[in-house]
């Protein structure tokens, strides 16, 4: 597969994609192609970076992949780039033959902006960041990660990245409302032990509502924030912490032979 430059959108195109976003469902993919390389539209990254634009099978696959090929941008530093709403934005519609091929009558299901504009993202919190295709994942798998996994090695943020790219799960969409609580690594943790399961690569089945869901989970947490310290606080003692409407989740975790991650057999 062939790499191509990365590049990124001048602060003029930023604005006219943004004023003009409902012709993006009909663009073409020769004009779109046309956009992504147009030297009054973009710009190369420097450092210079080159990526393969294909299919990738969950955001996790895709954040560990932009981790990779973007590091002469971030160097290790995250934070670096996360703010590039050029590069994010141009890092999207690279993708969007692949991710929202045309249909019939040549339209797109792209859906809401902050989908593919990273420039509109920021405007609205981190819910609206963790929407967008490209810098969600990498900014929610940067927030919990040093770097990609070894061989078999579990993301302690898998309830956020499972699932398709562009699809946002139940999981990234209630924790990515607060931003205290989806960058807590112990918040996240805890809830990828809950609620993930190693086995299908998923989230459990119906752990969205009712007694010890994540909806539960959640209130739970922003309560034991005004106590303990939960930005310092292991994952750990986080568990210990939960009441016992939890417990049926806790025991779909110890009992799962393949999970590579414990937090103790409480």
């Amino acid at each position: 597969m062939t790499s191509i430059v990365v590049r990124r959108f001048r602060d003029k195109t930023l604005l006219r994609l943004a004023e003009e976003f409902d012709q993006l469902s009909a663009i073409a993919s020769d004009e779109l192609a046309e956009l992504l390389t147009d030297l009054n539209e973009t710009v190369p990254v420097n450092p210079r970076c080159e990526i393969e634009i294909r299919g990738h099978e969950s955001r996790l696959e895709l954040a560990q992949y932009l981790w990779r090929v973007l590091e002469p941008l971030h160097a290790g530093n995250p934070g670096r780039i996360e703010n590039d709403q050029g590069l994010w934005t141009w890092l999207a519609l690279a993708h969007l033959d692949v991710l929202e091929p045309a249909g019939k009558g040549g339209r797109r299901r792209v859906g809401e902006m902050p989908r593919w504009l990273a420039a509109e993202d920021r405007a609205f919190g981190p819910a609206k960041v963790y929407r967008h295709v490209m810098l969600g994942p990498f900014t929610a798998f940067a927030a919990h990660h040093a770097g990609p996994l070894g061989a078999g090695e579990e993301s302690p943020a898998a309830i956020m990245l499972c699932g398709p790219i562009g699809v946002t799960n139940e999981g990234l969409q209630r924790l990515s409302e607060r931003q205290d609580v989806v960058s807590s690594r112990a918040v996240v943790q805890a809830a990828t032990w809950l609620y993930f399961d190693p086995v299908t690569q998923r989230t459990r089945s119906g752990y969205t509502a009712g007694p010890g869901s994540l909806q539960r989970y959640i209130a739970v947490v922003s309560q034991l924030d005004l106590v303990w310290d939960l930005p310092t606080m292991a994952a750990e003692k986080l568990w210990e912490l939960l009441p016992p409407e939890f417990d049926r989740w806790k025991l779909l975790h110890r009992h799962n032979p393949n999970s590579t991650i414990d937090p103790g057999r409480r």
